[in-house]
């Protein structure tokens, strides 16, 4: 939206269309934003041979393999790939859920702003519902890094890391700040800064941006994916700095350089309240608790599954502390208030 004020409005200052677009859209991040980027592929949904398009994706990619749809949020239609019959049923169940329905309709309505802004014969998937498929990263620690670029510059706001358990690798309890991984910071930074480098060429400007990456057991950090906003557990981050982040953002609309923030000390937790459990919400959660830290994420009647490996959030909390295991302990004292079948919850 910003993008597209300032491409109509020349007055205004903030990021060119094509630099969000590359952000947005995860194949073409893989193409002109990721340095070094992990082996991929991209389907065209809508291909008449898209049984044949599939197979020689994960011909090109191999297996195990992620399929993700390039331009959808929160996870919505990604999964895990181990052969190209499951990549098959994949792409054909995300074709007839609501999801695409959307997404075909989002497609056509951008069609005329893309034809408007995005060179069409460089980006000529610009317009189709696509899916990426690429290499998956196994037991890979996820991680986040937020920065704000201000006249060309790029400006260092937090990092973090999802914290997760020892017996139940996919399991995540939550995302940490300012990371538990001090020893590789620089190098996930130093990918961040590469990415934004690249987008800033690209007229990126007056915007936060989230990168998130992946952190191999090799010490390696490769990419996983853009996104040309602030990250969304960045408001968690605010416990731990003097500065305001929506200030900052404000700021920024503004025209002016709002600063990065200054460390106060202590570290964050956006934390996952989670269950394996499956069933409706108020089998697993006491709704009738209430704590300012925590948050509720589904309605009573709703029904979760939490039969996969990583168990099903049905809370958040943010909360601050002078260390990681201050948070932690904080975060587990909520989760045994809360949850009515603490057995069905991973501790560990």
């Amino acid at each position: 939206m910003k993008a597209a004020l300032v491409r109509e409005f020349p007055h205004l200052r903030g990021p060119s269309v094509e630099s969000v677009f590359l952000g947005f859209n995860k194949y073409y991040t893989r193409c002109f934003l990721d340095p070094q980027p992990i082996p991929f592929a991209c389907i065209d949904l809508t291909a008449a041979n898209l049984d044949q398009a599939c197979e020689e994706a994960l011909q090109k990619v191999g297996t195990p393999a992620f399929f993700k749809p390039t331009t959808c949020s929160a996870s919505v239609g990604v999964c895990s790939i181990e052969n190209a019959q499951q990549l098959k049923k994949s792409a054909w169940s995300y074709i007839s859920s609501d999801s695409f329905t959307l997404e075909c309709s989002d497609a056509n309505f951008m069609n005329l702003f893309y034809a408007k802004n995005i060179d069409e014969q460089k980006y000529s998937l610009a317009s189709k519902p696509t899916a990426i498929i690429e290499e998956h990263m196994g037991g890979a620690i996820r991680t986040n890094t937020d920065s704000y670029v201000f006249d060309g510059k790029n400006y260092h706001w937090s990092i973090s890391d999802n914290v997760y358990s020892q017996s139940k690798p996919r399991y995540c309890f939550g995302c940490f700040f300012s990371s538990v991984l001090p020893e590789t910071q620089q190098k996930i930074w130093n990918l961040h800064d590469a990415i934004v480098g690249r987008m800033i060429d690209f007229g990126f400007n007056e915007s936060f941006v989230n990168v998130e990456t992946f952190l191999l057991d090799s010490g390696e950090v490769k990419l996983m994916e853009v996104n040309p906003r602030r990250g969304g557990n960045l408001l968690v981050s605010r416990k731990m700095f003097i500065g305001n982040l929506i200030r900052a953002q404000l700021k920024l609309a503004q025209g002016e350089n709002p600063g990065p923030p200054v460390p106060n000390g202590r570290c964050a937790l956006y934390g996952h309240v989670r269950t394996c459990g499956s069933g409706k919400a108020k089998e697993f959660y006491d709704y009738s608790y209430t704590n300012p830290a925590l948050n509720h994420l589904r309605h009573p009647e709703e029904i979760v599954d939490g039969s996969g490996e990583s168990g099903f959030v049905i809370g958040q909390t943010f909360l601050s502390g002078d260390s990681y295991k201050d948070v932690m302990q904080k975060h587990w004292s909520i989760c045994r208030h809360v949850l009515l079948k603490p057995e069905l919850t991973v501790w560990n």
